[in-house]
């Protein structure tokens, strides 16, 4: 009735054995993929991590009304705050393309672009003084772009956040 041959038992250990190696290969290549892929993200991510850049502000002075109690734009109090901005490469290549862009609460107040920096070197992107409506002090922000050496764009914020730019063409709408 059954003319099928169904091996002796030596036969199907060989081929389940087969099968499992196959699958013992393909998982470790598997893993091996995965491992040069977070090495390879280290690599790329390792100069930009050691790039630095911090937004300060500080209040000076409090410019209250004069006599007559009027002012400029009538507010009941000015205060006056200077902003400095610097950045740090602490890595051992330079970055080039950088900008660096500081904003307040009405948009860009301050954009420098510099060619290279080098690595060690810290640059003061500037001192900005403005006066302001009397209250607590409102954030100043910013963020630098640059390129590492390996050619990959990235933006560093004030607030220390680091994100590769995946799209250059689609700069910052500070540009």
């Amino acid at each position: 009735m059954s003319d099928i041959a169904w091996g002796t038992f030596p036969d199907w250990v060989a081929a389940v054995g087969t099968v499992g190696a196959l699958g013992a290969t393909i998982a470790v290549l598997w893993s091996e993929i995965r491992q040069r892929r977070e090495a390879d993200k280290d690599a790329r991510w390792a100069q930009a991590r050691r790039v630095s850049y911090q937004v300060h502000a500080t209040a000076t002075y409090e410019v209250e009304p004069g006599p007559d109690g009027t002012m400029v734009a009538n507010l009941e109090k000015v205060v006056a705050y200077t902003v400095t901005a610097t950045m740090t490469n602490s890595s051992v290549e330079p970055i080039t393309d950088v900008r660096a862009v500081v904003m307040g609460p009405m948009g860009v107040l301050k954009m420098t672009d510099y060619g290279v920096i080098h690595p060690g070197q810290q640059g003061m992107v500037g001192t900005i003084s403005l006066a302001w409506n009397g209250g607590p002090p409102f954030g100043f922000t910013g963020h630098l772009r640059f390129t590492d050496a390996r050619g990959h764009r990235w933006q560093r914020s004030s607030d220390s956040t680091l994100k590769e730019v995946l799209d250059p063409g689609a700069e910052d709408p500070s540009r």
